[in-house]
């Protein structure tokens, strides 16, 4: 996980459903109000088996090429960045399946009901089966280029309507 330490990124839901695949270690990048409760619930559900990390931006990567999978349980992201972050780097994404985060990401990842704790469990436990993928397809459409010419098309059409 990528995430603040705050009730609405849910770390500690993502806590819990680690907790429930027994061969699976939790790091999240972040942190906030809630790092100490996380400790404690993770001490109790995942000994030996959590990390929590304060990365700086290049240092990124290297967490994204280590991990088996992404994990995010926001509810509603405006448009994050963490989804392109990690997808880019070829890891599996579970998260809250909302129109807006499959419009980004398109099909193929693992996205469901992540208030059920059932479901979100059935998808990380896939999610990590599945494994990396070399070269993601439909990333390319967030590369600067494509949201260059996006911008051009935008400001060109604006001018024409003057």
């Amino acid at each position: 996980m990528v995430s603040a330490f705050i009730e609405s990124k849910r770390v500690l839901d993502g806590i819990k459903a680690v907790s429930k695949l027994d061969d699976a270690f939790l790091a999240v990048a972040g942190d906030g109000p809630l790092r100490g409760e996380a400790r404690q619930l993770a001490a109790e559900l995942l000994p030996g088996r959590y990390n929590q990390l304060t990365l700086s931006a290049d240092e990124m990567p290297d967490l994204y090429r280590c991990a088996d999978a992404f994990l995010h349980l926001s509810l509603l992201e405006s448009f994050g960045n963490v989804f392109l972050e990690a997808w880019a780097c070829g890891l599996p994404i579970v998260a809250h399946e909302t129109e807006r985060l499959r419009w980004i990401l398109g099909a193929g990842q693992f996205l469901c009901d992540t208030e059920q704790e059932q479901q979100l469990v059935t998808q990380l436990r896939s999610a990590l089966f599945a494994g990396k993928t070399p070269a993601p397809a439909g990333i390319e459409r967030f590369a600067w280029p494509a949201i260059a010419e996006q911008y051009r098309e935008f400001i060109v059409g604006i001018l024409a309507r003057r």
